[in-house]
């Protein structure tokens, strides 16, 4: 039976288990941990092993974005992509984008430091 949010959020782990997990369908699941967090996991199977990717902390990310991310890792795997590995990629791609957001913001200002520099008049000492 598929989860609804009155029993994600009314969810706690049994005292003596370390984790609990309440699956919802087609391998999405909310993982409760002993200390009360909440995460929301996606098991699959990609070329033969079996995986889990992350998908987000409950309240933060609820059932239905829940629901909408395993449809989008769903529709990957139908394609051939692995979601776990299109997740990484994506992130690298976003930190490489602000490593060059930086980086061009630190050679105008260095620009700009060098062209103030030149036109200062020198002190001698």
């Amino acid at each position: 039976m598929p989860l609804t949010d009155t029993a994600c959020r009314n969810a706690k782990c049994p005292e003596g288990r370390p984790n609990q997990r309440l699956s919802d369908s087609a391998g999405l699941y909310l993982e409760v941990s002993a200390t009360g967090a909440k995460y929301w996991r996606l098991k699959y199977r990609f070329l033969g092993k079996e995986k889990r990717l992350a998908i987000g902390v409950y309240p933060a990310v609820g059932l239905a974005d829940a629901r909408r991310a395993r449809e989008e890792a769903r529709n990957k795997l139908a394609s051939g992509v692995d979601p776990s590995e299109a997740k990484k990629e994506a992130r690298q791609a976003q930190l490489l984008r602000a490593e060059t957001a930086f980086e061009i913001v630190a050679r105008e200002w260095f620009g700009k430091r060098s062209i103030d520099r030149a036109l200062a008049p020198s002190v001698g000492c």
